[in-house]
C-alpha cells in the first residue's frame, strides 16, 4: 500500500484497503493499524475527499501507543497536518506540525544511535588491525635501521626513500582497496532480481536489530516461507515465468510489511521475514495475510494460468530465543510440518492452532 502511493496510484492504494483492512485489523496490532489507515487517509486526501480523510486520519492518531517512534506515527501526523493545512486550520496545521517533527528527530536519533554503536565497534576492530600493522611494519623497519646503521649516509638516504616509495604504494593500494570494497558491498548487499536483501545483507541487518531488542526487552519473530512447486513453474512457463513469479511474491508480500521490518530472499525461492517487537500470534496472522495475497496474484498472462503458494514457518524469541540461527533453524522446521501437512499454509508451532491453511 505504501508502495503504491509512493507512485502516486490513490485509486489502487484505497482498493488494496478496502481489501485487506479487516484482515489487518484482527492482528490487532495498534501501530500496523494506524500505520494502514494513515495511508488510506493519505489517498483519500490525494483524491480531494477531505471529510472522509479526516475521519481516518483520525481514526489513526486514536490507535497510536503513547511511547512510540515507528514510521507509521510519523505518516499519521504527516497526513495530519496535510489534512489541517488543506482545510487552513492553522491551530492543527501548527500542533501537527510539531508532533511531526519530535517523531521525526525521534526517529532520527534513535537510527543515529543504531548506527553510532555499529560504527563504533567496526571501528575498534579495523584500529586494532592496522595498529598490529604499523607495529609489524615498525619493527621491520627497527631491523633494517639496525642492519644498516653502519653503512654509508647515500645507502641509508636509498633506504628511506625506498621506505618513502613502499609508503606511498601502500597508500595508493589501500585507497583502491577501500574504495572497491565499498563499491563491491553496495553491489553485494542486495538481490539483484527482487530488490530487497540477501543472505549477506539480512544476516547482518537483522543481528543489529536482534541486539537492539535484547537491549529494549523487545520480542522478535520471524516467518520463514518457500513458494510450493516452484520448479514446476520453471519448467512449464520456462525461467522468466519463473523470475516474474519472484518479483510478484516480494510485490505482494511488501505492502504489508513495516519499514521497521527486515525482508530477504535467502534462497532461490525462499524467503524471510524479520519482525521486531512482535509476538508469534502476530507474525502468524501477518502471514496468514502473505499467503492469501500470493494467492491472489494474477497470473492470468500464462496459460494455462497457475496459483502461487507458499509454506510459512513461525519462530520468535520466546520459543527459540534471541539467536537469529536458533530463530531459523526453528522456522525452517515449522515450514517443513507446513510442507508435510499439505502446503500452502502457516505452522508455529508456539500458537494453540499450529497450522492455517487455505
Amino acid at each position: 500500500m505504501f508502495y503504491l502511493l509512493e507512485q502516486q496510484q490513490a485509486a489502487a492504494a484505497l482498493a488494496f484497503y478496502r481489501q485487506y483492512y479487516s484482515q489487518v485489523e484482527q492482528i490487532n496490532y495498534p501501530i500496523l493499524t494506524a500505520g494502514f489507515n494513515a495511508a488510506a487517509a493519505e489517498a483519500l486526501l490525494q483524491q480531494g475527499e477531505l471529510a472522509a480523510a479526516s475521519e481516518l486520519a483520525q481514526r489513526a492518531e486514536q490507535s497510536l501507543p503513547g511511547d512510540r517512534n515507528d514510521p507509521a506515527v510519523l505518516s499519521t501526523y504527516r497526513v495530519l497536518t496535510l489534512l489541517a493545512q488543506a482545510e487552513r486550520n492553522f491551530d492543527n496545521l501548527l500542533r501537527y506540525s510539531e508532533k511531526r517533527r519530535d517523531t521525526e528527530l525521534a526517529i532520527a536519533r534513535e537510527k543515529a544511535s543504531q548506527q553510532l554503536a555499529y560504527q563504533l565497534a567496526s571501528g575498534e576492530a579495523r584500529l586494532k588491525e592496522q595498529r598490529i600493522q604499523l607495529l609489524d611494519k615498525d619493527n621491520e623497519l627497527l631491523t633494517l635501521e639496525r642492519n644498516l646503521y653502519q653503512q654509508q649516509a647515500e645507502n641509508r638516504y636509498l633506504l628511506l626513500l625506498l621506505i618513502g616509495s613502499l609508503s606511498l604504494i601502500l597508500g595508493l593500494l589501500t585507497y583502491r582497496g577501500l574504495t572497491r570494497s565499498k563499491r563491491y558491498r553496495k553491489m553485494a548487499e542486495f538481490d539483484q532480481l527482487t530488490g530487497i536483501s540477501n543472505r549477506y545483507h539480512f544476516t547482518e541487518q537483522a543481528q543489529r536489530e536482534i541486539a537492539h531488542c535484547i537491549r529494549a526487552k523487545r520480542p522478535v519473530a520471524l516467518i520463514l516461507f518457500d513458494l510450493d512447486h516452484f520448479k514446476n513453474i520453471n519448467d512449464r512457463f520456462g525461467h522468466a515465468a519463473g523470475d516474474w513469479t519472484l518479483q510478484q511474491v516480494v510485490l505482494s508480500c511488501r505492502n504489508f510489511i513495516r519499514h521497521s521490518d527486515i525482508f530477504g530472499r535467502i534462497g532461490g525461492e525462499e524467503f524471510v521475514i524479520l519482525l521486531t517487537d512482535c509476538t508469534a500470534e502476530q507474525a502468524v496472522m501477518l502471514a496468514d495475510i502473505c499467503r492469501t495475497a500470493l494467492a491472489d496474484i494474477d497470473t492470468s498472462g500464462y496459460q494455462p494460468k497457475f496459483k502461487v503458494t507458499a509454506s510459512f514457518g513461525i519462530s520468535d524469541s520466546e520459543q527459540a530465543g534471541y539467536d537469529l540461527s536458533a530463530l531459523l533453524a526453528a522456522a525452517d522446521a515449522a515450514m517443513y510440518q507446513a510442507k508435510q501437512q499439505g502446503r500452502n499454509q502457516v505452522y508455529c508451532p508456539a500458537t494453540a492452532d499450529g497450522a492455517r491453511a487455505c
